[in-house]
């Protein structure tokens, strides 16, 4: 039912999202990107829903084969969680086009927060608050923030004061989850926060109705 495109590069990131699908007895299948490229359009159409992730900070997270791949699946009325640090702002450089016709968001700017607040007229956002762990793999300098546009609605905002918005989501010809940082940094024991584990089903029962998660 769910692909996992492993683009982190090489590192051992997947196996948060492996775990977290098979505490709710989801199973997936990964792609390792490094090793097998851009997943073809054969591939992705398989799939209910795609969670393609970049991880942390690098000098170029997508090609256009990825963008182009991404086109094709939403295109085809696929459902999609994007997450990555750093992708906000090399879509508004490298593909403008994409970040605001496809992924329903303007970038505005870099932010950097570990605490965000969820928007109380999300179905996935909210009364939840989230905040990254302790050593976190995402780097200071990197954050995104972005504006919904198109018929998104925001998710998530830093818990400081900025304009835009570190989450959204879109339910239209297809389904998106936008995620300007990466998935990963959330915690598993968050304490007073709100851990991965609810987030993860929050965005399951937007995306993929058929999951049939855990309620929470």
């Amino acid at each position: 039912n769910i692909l996992i495109v492993d683009d982190d590069r090489g590192g051992s990131l997947e196996e948060s999202y492996r775990s977290d699908l098979l505490h709710r007895q989801i199973p997936c299948q990964i792609w390792d990107k490094q090793k097998s490229h851009t997943p073809p359009d054969t591939i992705l159409d398989d799939y209910r829903m795609v969670i393609w992730f970049t991880g942390d900070s690098t000098a170029d997270y997508l090609s256009e084969t990825d963008i182009n791949a991404m086109k094709h699946y939403l295109d085809h009325g696929g459902s999609l969680f994007l997450t990555g640090q750093g992708l906000a702002r090399e879509l508004h450089n490298e593909d403008s086009a994409f970040l605001a016709d496809y992924l329903h968001a303007n970038y505005c700017g870099k932010v950097y927060s570990i605490d965000y607040l969820g928007d109380t007229n999300s179905i996935i956002g909210n009364n939840l608050r989230i905040r990254f762990a302790g050593a976190t793999n995402q780097v200071t300098g990197e954050g995104g923030q972005v504006l919904p546009v198109n018929g998104a609605v925001p998710v998530f905002r830093p818990n400081k004061s900025c304009p835009g918005y570190s989450v959204i989501s879109y339910d239209g010809d297809y389904r998106l989850v936008f995620m300007t940082f990466g998935y990963e940094a959330v915690p598993d024991n968050p304490g007073i926060f709100t851990g991965r584990d609810t987030l993860l089903a929050r965005i399951l029962s937007y995306m993929s109705p058929w999951a049939n998660p855990v309620c929470v």
